[in-house]
């Protein structure tokens, strides 16, 4: 995992989400939510049903999930389900890890 902010086009660079990105708890929510979307298997996991099993906000997990995405560690199964709120949202699985010889460098 970088320290680039994989959420700053979405941020504008706020200064206090610019601040979150750089905690150092950022490494620990991540391992902790890939175990949970892992945990989930094959039916998957919205952003939702992990922030409510974090007892945190959709917002405060989100970054970690798109670096999971960037990572090639989750994906979307083009499933979708109602949140808490009743809005729409993607389903995400874990991926198979990586061979070896997948894994690029940069």
């Amino acid at each position: 995992m970088s320290n680039e902010d994989i959420t700053r086009n979405r941020h504008g660079g706020n200064a206090e989400s610019t601040l979150a990105n750089r905690d150092g708890n950022k490494k620990k929510d991540e391992a902790r939510v890939f175990e949970i979307i892992k945990d989930a298997g094959d039916h998957g996991i919205t952003l939702d049903e992990v922030a409510e099993r974090m007892d945190r906000t959709p917002n405060s997990i989100s970054g970690r999930i798109s670096q999971l995405k960037k990572d090639g560690k989750v994906a979307p199964n083009g499933e979708r389900r109602k949140t808490r709120t009743g809005s729409s949202a993607a389903v995400i699985v874990a991926l198979p890890p990586k061979e070896p010889w997948e894994i690029d460098p940069n």
